[in-house]
């Protein structure tokens, strides 16, 4: 089994690959949002840049997919994890 952070730099070049695909920014930022202490590591941010950057692959996601209801969800859920609550 490979690192972590490999998934990390493999979704990464997965979007550049093929940047039309809703899936592969779904893909990075669930796994930027599950695994952020490595992705703190990975992308030299701290907490709040790594949820910051969790939710703008999100909404990028939802841009090219919006009728993606599970991936909304995704999205939706992914606020009840992030430290400070962003209630806005």
């Amino acid at each position: 089994m490979a690192p972590l952070t490999n998934a990390f730099v493999d979704y990464a070049k997965a979007i550049e690959l093929n940047p039309t695909e809703s899936f592969n920014y779904q893909n990075l930022a669930t796994t930027v949002y599950l695994y952020r202490k490595d992705a703190i590591v990975v992308y030299h941010l701290n907490e709040q840049q790594v949820f910051d950057k969790s939710l703008t692959l999100y909404r990028k996601a939802i841009q090219l997919d919006p009728d993606n209801f599970p991936l909304a969800t995704d999205y939706a859920q992914s606020y009840y994890g992030t430290r400070p609550f962003r209630h806005q």
